[in-house]
């Protein structure tokens, strides 16, 4: 999806409520607000938004796919998001394992993965900490719990 592909499809969102919202106030006129109209907030258009990638912006982490070793990325540049969708991971998988030497298995692809930012070349080898099992509470005693 291009920048602008996305500006449209919030702007038209943004649309969408503003007309139900002012309609409910032209039809219930109600004495809550002191305002009878809703702002409607228009942005300016670049044509050249159309083409520009929306995934390649400072605020998103570009992240990509390797094949296990393999030194050619087989996936991306594309959000976290984006990647925890395509390898069909929970959301807390990817950045995780992101930018560290360990890989993890993608139901969505059928195999092993290593994940890492665009433009990082070095990876952690840091032991990655998984969660606990969980603790029954009916096996502690109920004065610890106070």
């Amino acid at each position: 999806m291009s920048k602008g592909e996305a500006i449209f499809l919030i702007q038209l969102s943004e649309l969408h409520v503003n007309l139900l919202e002012q309609s409910l106030i032209t039809i219930f006129k109600p004495n809550l607000n002191s305002s009878d109209k809703v702002n409607f907030v228009y942005n300016t258009w670049d044509l050249n938004w159309l083409s520009a990638d929306l995934t390649l912006s400072p605020r998103v982490k570009n992240v990509i796919v390797f094949y296990e070793n393999s030194p050619k990325p087989i996936l991306g540049p594309l959000s976290i998001n984006q990647i925890k969708f395509i390898l069909q991971v929970s959301k807390d998988i990817v950045p995780r394992y992101l930018n560290n030497i360990k890989k993890i298995y993608s139901p969505g692809l059928g195999f092993k993965v290593r994940v890492q930012e665009l433009n990082v070349s070095s990876l952690n080898k840091n032991k990655i900490i998984h969660r606990k099992q969980s603790i029954s509470l009916n096996k502690i005693a109920a004065s610890l719990l106070i």
